[in-house]
């Protein structure tokens, strides 16, 4: 169940019946999630420049990739976020 302020503020926009505007706001957040997933994949395969300058050139080992990939996610956020 959608937390408590979304329904309200919904509820202003919209009256009483939020079903529909639920609806809508569980496809646009699932669509945002694939976004982010696809992103992602993509920064790992072909990590941004300024990444590879913190972390250097990718290893070759799967293992070793797995580790630079969470800090590729987790750099490129927090650029994002600063930004």
């Amino acid at each position: 169940m959608p937390p408590l302020f979304t329904q309200q503020s919904v509820r202003a926009v919209l009256g009483t019946d939020v079903r529909s505007a639920l609806d809508r706001l569980e496809i646009v957040d699932s669509a945002l999630a694939t976004l982010r997933r696809r992103e992602i994949a993509a920064w790992s395969s072909e990590p941004p420049e300024y990444v590879v300058a913190l972390l250097g050139p990718r290893r070759p080992i799967k293992a070793a990739r797995n580790g630079g990939s969470r800090a590729t996610v987790e750099i490129v956020g927090l650029r994002r976020s600063l930004a």
